[in-house]
């Protein structure tokens, strides 16, 4: 089987992942200030990038499940394990965007659809290359993720998992 390479990050690529992790620090600096919850926005541990923020959205989810604030009183009661400067930091950059907290929870929500959806085309494309399995399996594989990822999406116009299958293959 061929393997895929993909290219060193551009400087767009560089940017929207800088910009992903801002939103998720946003987002948590405004759950840790209580100007939003974590659970709210249906998100999961997955859509962060940063473990440091994945661990930290994990137990503020937790503790709203508990019926208790994760605020920074909170926090360094229950997890002295987390950098108490880093906390600082993020309910700092936070405070003065907390009326956008929703939004920074989309961005959070859209950079990990896109980085499935990348995936689901990576595993694509190495099963249309593996000729030991029918290619018929692997394209209905890849439409079928493709397809629930689609209804995770804000637009009504989302295109099938076939239709998407169809457009790569002919790309």
């Amino acid at each position: 089987m061929q393997e895929i390479h993909t290219p060193d990050m551009s400087v767009s690529e560089q940017e929207k992942r800088h910009d992903a992790s801002a939103s998720e620090r946003a987002f948590l600096g405004a759950v840790i200030n209580g100007d939003t919850r974590a659970n709210e926005h249906g998100l999961s541990r997955d859509a962060f990038t940063d473990p440091r923020l994945r661990n930290l959205f994990s137990l503020c989810v937790k503790l709203e499940s508990q019926g208790k604030q994760p605020d920074l009183v909170t926090l360094y009661d229950v997890a002295d394990h987390i950098d108490t400067m880093f906390l600082l930091e993020i309910t700092q950059e936070a405070a003065p965007q907390a009326s956008l907290a929703s939004q920074h929870a989309e961005n959070v929500r859209t950079a990990a659809l896109r980085r499935k959806v990348v995936e689901i085309y990576a595993k694509g494309i190495q099963a249309a290359q593996d000729g030991s399995k029918p290619l018929e399996e692997g394209l209905s594989k890849s439409r079928a993720a493709l397809d629930r990822i689609s209804t995770q999406t804000a637009s009504s116009d989302a295109m099938s998992g076939e239709d998407a299958i169809v457009e790569l293959l002919t790309w």
